[in-house]
C-alpha cells in the first residue's frame, strides 16, 4: 500500500513541472520519463497490495507472480525512456500535454494497466463479499468503490479521449487518485484499516523493556 502511494506521489510531483507553460519541451520530456517510474509501476504495486489484502498466500509464494509484477513495469518503463509510449508533447494553456506514440506500446500499457487493476479490484471485491471479518468487508467496500471510480474516470480522460483525437484536457489520473485516497482515509478512520488490532498480536509476543 505504501509503495502504491509512493508511485502516486512521484507521478504527481513530476506533473508539477510538466504543467508549467514556461518550461521547455525537453524539461517536460525529462519529468514525463521520471514520472513513468510511478505511473507505469502503479498497477503492479496495487495488484500486489490486493493479493496481500485478500490473503492469497498460495499465489504470493509463486516466483512467476513476482516476475510478472516486476518485469512488465520495467519493460514499459524502458519503452517510455526510449520514446515508445509517449513520443511528442503539445503545448496547451495549462502546460505540456504528453501525446501517446503511434505504436503498439501505449496499447500494451493500457492492456497491462486494465488487466492488473481489474484483477486487483476483483481481489478486493472478493474480500468485500466473502470475508468472515465484517470490519474487513467494510474496508474492502470503501477501497473498491473509490478505486473503481477514480480508475474509470482517469482512463476515460487519459486514454479514451486522446484515442479519439481530443488533447485539450490535461491528464487527470494522478488528480483523480485523490478519490481513492479519500476512500483509503475513510477506511482507516472509520473501519481501522491498517491498524494493529489486539487479536493480531501473537500470544507469545514479549515487548522489549527498558531493563
Amino acid at each position: 500500500c505504501a509503495a502504491f502511494i509512493s508511485c502516486l506521489a512521484l507521478w504527481r510531483l513530476c506533473r508539477v513541472f510538466i504543467y508549467i507553460p514556461q518550461v521547455p519541451e525537453a524539461t517536460a520530456k525529462l519529468f514525463t520519463n521520471i514520472s513513468s517510474l510511478g505511473w507505469l509501476s502503479s498497477g503492479s504495486f496495487y495488484l500486489g497490495f490486493a493479493l496481500v489484502f485478500n490473503e492469497k498466500k498460495a499465489v504470493l509464494k509463486k516466483k512467476s507472480v513476482y516476475l510478472a509484477l516486476i518485469l512488465l513495469p520495467l519493460l514499459l518503463i524502458s519503452a517510455q525512456w526510449a520514446g515508445l509510449v509517449v513520443d511528442t508533447y503539445k503545448k496547451e494553456s495549462f502546460g505540456w500535454k504528453p501525446i501517446l506514440a503511434k505504436s503498439p506500446w501505449p496499447w500494451i500499457f493500457v492492456g497491462y494497466f486494465m488487466l492488473f487493476m481489474g484483477t486487483a479490484l476483483r481481489e478486493i471485491f472478493q474480500v468485500w463479499r466473502k470475508s468472515p471479518d465484517q470490519r474487513k468487508r467494510k474496508q474492502a467496500r470503501s477501497i473498491f468503490f473509490s478505486m473503481l471510480i477514480s480508475a474509470a474516470i482517469g482512463l476515460s480522460i487519459d486514454a479514451l479521449l486522446p484515442a479519439l483525437g481530443i488533447h485539450r484536457y490535461p491528464n487527470m489520473s494522478n488528480f483523480l487518485a485523490l478519490i481513492w485516497a479519500m476512500g483509503l482515509v475513510y477506511a482507516m478512520a472509520r473501519h481501522k484499516f491498517l491498524a494493529i488490532m489486539p487479536g493480531e498480536i501473537p500470544d507469545n509476543f514479549n515487548p522489549p523493556t527498558l531493563d
